[in-house]
């Protein structure tokens, strides 16, 4: 009973993102991450395409994931100018 996963829907920036999922699956290792935590790669940029987003989320899987933690959401933000 209560909240057993938390889905994030976009940290702007790698470093913010990075940083975030190396603190939580340190959390995990050392036994004080609750639930499970579920994350997003956030994009902010014109001309991205679904190759580099699939590589960007697959990089972050492969050196994050765990089993407490996953990244397996790309949230785009598309700015007309």
């Amino acid at each position: 009973m209560g909240i057993t996963t938390v889905f994030d829907a976009g940290i702007p920036g790698d470093t913010l993102l990075n940083n975030a999922l190396k603190a939580l699956t340190g959390m995990e290792r050392d036994g004080k991450l609750p639930l499970r935590y579920r994350a997003s790669v956030y994009i902010d940029k014109r001309g991205v395409n679904g190759e580099e987003v699939a590589r960007n989320i697959q990089q972050k899987r492969c050196s994050f994931a765990s089993g407490l933690v996953d990244i397996h959401t790309a949230k785009i933000i598309r700015r007309n100018h």
